[in-house]
């Protein structure tokens, strides 16, 4: 019972780490998702795919995903699982991914504008999120995110 509990305290203290070393990436320029007048983002450019595929997908070939998704702009779409505010005030919540664990959860990063409509949230809520996949540290992460209305 003991090894069970130093077990899943490590995890959670990892977890927390990694998330935090995220959100504080040096040298790296965040590509803005709303776009000019001029230029629109039309439906096929944009990859939608569901948190649990996303998550196999880094599970299975870590280096084939990040080729195929960091960087560029996704919709994922699944289960909120948790919410938190990370060390520079932005919201976040996480969306299920494949392990009991929440090792292989999805990490949306928000705007800290946002924080008010993801109060309106719920655990367990389905939803929509568009973000720059910026690829897996611990989670698969995504920044710059908004919720996707339809």
């Amino acid at each position: 019972m003991k090894r069970k509990f130093v077990t899943g305290l490590t995890i959670a203290v990892i977890t927390i780490m990694v998330m935090f070393a995220g959100c504080v990436e040096e040298g790296i320029t965040p590509t803005p998702i709303t776009t000019s007048p001029m230029e629109t983002i039309t439906p096929t450019e944009i990859t939608r795919i569901d948190a649990i595929d996303l998550a196999i997908e880094f599970d299975e070939n870590e280096i084939a995903a990040e080729q195929k998704y960091k960087g560029k702009i996704i919709e994922v779409e699944g289960m909120i699982t948790d919410f938190g505010i990370d060390i520079l005030d932005k919201p976040y919540l996480t969306l299920a991914g494949i392990d009991e664990y929440g090792l292989t959860d999805i990490a949306c990063y928000f705007p800290s504008e946002a924080a008010t409509e993801l109060a309106t949230l719920a655990k367990w809520d389905e939803v929509i999120v568009r973000g720059e996949c910026r690829g897996k540290t611990m989670h698969v992460m995504l920044k710059n995110c908004e919720l996707v209305k339809e």
